[in-house]
């Protein structure tokens, strides 16, 4: 084993045989969306290493004090793990797997312009509070229902990582939001809000029109690590009402 395999397998912590992952258990059909989607979540969790990789830059060149750094570096360490978890499930699933193309960030020139405590602010509130409240609803409510031992695992071991991402998020917001001017609160609002309307969009299309308020049991579709779009979208507006909604309440930002 090389030294590079050998800290990739010291990093995912866990040992998950991907060679017991048995296609023939699973419709053909939904073996190939799994496929795609897989691809799709590896690619995300690529980015997600990225960004926050980038977020522990703005948070030193802001100068936060050091405590703030440990969490920083366990989201890094985390995502890190993700991508690799993911990038072995492709392989077992039959699709070979890729990074994003081109692989590099590509932000926005505004965004790199803005002062460092702003980026981090910004990066904290998108990714850490919303983004990552609605990953962990989303992939939690697949880990407890996918019988699949080696999805279910992949998934557990995901969701046991990011469950503390979200409250990291939060309580750097609420910090950072006190240091800046009131007046600019607005500024964040609008940011908060942005973020979240692609998501209330996407939710509202799927459930236009239906009367659908229980969440549909799909069990073929959870053992492969899937959603039917009418479960997710019930489950962004669960998640909005309970927890993101309150959330951004008490940070002033709705």
């Amino acid at each position: 084993m090389s030294v590079f395999a050998a800290q990739h397998a010291e990093l995912r912590g866990i040992s998950i045989d991907f060679g017991r992952f048995d296609a023939s258990a699973h419709d053909p059909a939904l073996l190939v969306r799994a496929r795609r989607v897989w691809l799709e979540r590896l690619h995300s969790e690529f980015r997600s290493l990225q960004i926050v990789t980038r977020f522990l830059a703005e948070l030193t060149a802001a100068g936060e004090p050091v405590e703030i750094y440990a969490g920083a570096v366990d989201l890094i360490r985390d995502e890190a793990r993700h991508v690799g978890l993911c990038h072995d499930l492709c392989g077992a699933l039959g699709v070979t797997p890729t990074l994003p193309d081109p692989p590099a960030l590509v932000d926005p020139p505004e965004f790199l312009a803005a002062p460092a405590p702003q980026r981090a602010l910004a990066t904290a509130l998108t990714m850490l509070l919303i983004n990552e409240t609605l990953s962990v609803a989303w992939l939690t409510d697949l880990a407890e229902r996918c019988a699949d031992p080696v999805v279910g695992a992949v998934l557990r071991a995901t969701v046991e990582d990011e469950a503390g991402h979200d409250a990291y998020g939060f309580t750097y917001v609420q910090r950072a939001l006190a240091r800046f001017d009131p007046r600019l609160r607005p500024r964040w609002r609008a940011l908060a809000h942005g973020t979240l309307a692609r998501h209330q969009a996407w939710a509202d299309g799927v459930l236009a029109g239906g009367s659908a308020t229980a969440l549909p049991d799909e069990p073929a579709l959870a053992d492969l690590g899937l959603f039917s779009p009418t479960r997710q979208a019930l489950l962004y507006r669960r998640t909005w009402a309970e927890v993101l909604g309150p959330r951004l309440a008490e940070l002033g930002l709705l």
